[in-house]
């Protein structure tokens, strides 16, 4: 998923981009530029899992 598609969809769900939002990009970021695109195609659905528990939550993990 390109980053437009991944913003969309945090868009689109309201999702906010929390610091441990924010931590897993940075690691999305350093994943892609080491050619690890399959483990941070996985962060990016970890970071929608995190994102809507702390909506559904009311809080932020950090």
């Amino acid at each position: 998923m390109t980053g437009a598609e991944y913003l969309e969809i945090m868009n689109e769900n309201g999702w906010k981009r929390t610091k441990l939002v924010k931590i897993l990009e940075e690691s999305i970021r350093v994943l892609e530029k080491n050619g690890k695109t399959d483990e941070a195609e996985e962060c990016k659905w970890l970071i929608f899992d995190v994102a809507e528990r702390e909506q559904r939550l009311g809080m932020e993990y950090l």
